[in-house]
């Protein structure tokens, strides 16, 4: 498991908890921001936008390429994080 992987389930009793923590905390909102995706998943803001770099987790670029902007698809991130369940 890669080291930010590991972060993430560190913070947590298991993993299936992370899940269901980050769906709680993202609700029903489809498109969310960095900020959120971090907060929900407890770890850096970096960690996400490499999540996005590796095409782990979609999004969406909405600001410009000097400065990003990105909104996340929380499905993604739920599905990301289910696949690493051990």
């Amino acid at each position: 498991m890669a080291e930010h992987q590991q972060d993430l389930v560190r913070h947590a009793a298991s993993s299936r908890d992370v899940v269901e923590h980050v769906r709680q905390v993202l609700g029903s909102r489809p498109v969310v921001g960095t900020a959120d995706v971090a907060i929900a998943c407890n770890v850096s803001m970096g960690l996400i936008y490499a999540w996005i770099d590796e095409g782990l987790i979609k999004a969406v670029n909405v600001g410009t390429t000097d400065r990003p902007y990105y909104r996340i698809h929380s499905q993604s991130v739920v599905t990301f994080l289910e696949s690493r369940q051990s």
